[in-house]
């Protein structure tokens, strides 16, 4: 079995791209801190997971999470492995995203979303549809500003 069920901070803002058919691609960081107690003393150790999302979950983290976003993700571990310019083999292993939640409280979300609108940034298209999907396919239409905090890619 390979699952991944993961806690942490977004490192920086989510970077989408787009494949030749028009599939949104993100790519980002998860920093996840593991505490541990030795001898009355609390260390803190990070982790830091690269990670890859498809479709409307990259659109929903463009949209409602930035750096510094709480996160919970589920995926697996996908190996890559390339050989850099200095002819060197490398790998590292990347999480492949098919479920998020959102863990930032409704109110950070809707902080984020009035500093949106403030600027005068105008959704795209596909961003607006991606937000709106969730609800017409697996909620009653209810005008709410915010996307749902399970949001899962198999749907």
């Amino acid at each position: 079995m390979n699952k991944l069920i993961i806690t942490g901070n977004l490192v920086r803002n989510t970077d989408i791209t787009y494949t030749q058919s028009g599939i949104q691609i993100g790519k980002n960081t998860i920093a996840s801190n593991r505490h541990i107690k030795r001898n009355d003393n609390t260390e803190t150790k990070t982790c830091f997971i690269d990670f890859v999302v498809f479709g409307k979950i990259a659109e929903v983290l463009k949209d409602y999470t930035k750096k510094g976003s709480k996160i919970l993700a589920e995926g697996w571990l996908d190996y890559h492995a390339w050989t850099d310019k200095n002819g060197i083999n490398r790998s590292k292993l990347i999480l492949q995203i098919e479920r998020i939640e959102l863990l930032d409280t409704k109110k950070e979300n809707a902080n984020m979303q009035q500093q949106k609108t403030n600027a005068n940034q105008q959704p795209t298209q596909n961003a607006y549809m991606a937000q709106q999907q969730p609800y017409q396919t697996q909620y009653p239409q209810n005008n709410n500003p915010y996307p749902p905090q399970n949001y899962n890619i198999r749907n």
